[in-house]
């Protein structure tokens, strides 16, 4: 069971990564030309909205950092658990 909690933890800190990466890259390339990103021009109606981009870019990046965290502990807790479950057993 803890190895699995541990492991859960783990999963939920990489995927947190694995986002931030994401939302850290739609930052950056938020207000870029379409060429210089290789994306997918906007439609002809209009340039895409840079603040929108720039703001879901922000947003998410919080989000991950706070899924990574909360994995964190979960990490740390089971750790705990298992320390303690070993000193008992001793």
């Amino acid at each position: 069971m803890i190895n699995s909690v541990l492991s859960q933890g783990i999963q939920g800190v990489n995927r947190g990564m694995q986002g931030m990466a994401r939302a850290a890259e739609r930052v950056a390339k938020a207000g870029l030309p379409a060429e210089r990103t290789g994306e997918v021009p906007a439609s002809a109606g209009g340039a895409p909205d840079v603040m929108t981009d720039l703001t879901t870019g922000l947003v998410e990046l919080r989000l991950y950092s706070v899924q990574v965290e909360a994995s964190a502990k979960v990490v740390k807790t089971a750790d705990q658990t298992l320390g303690t479950l070993l000193d008992v057993k001793a």
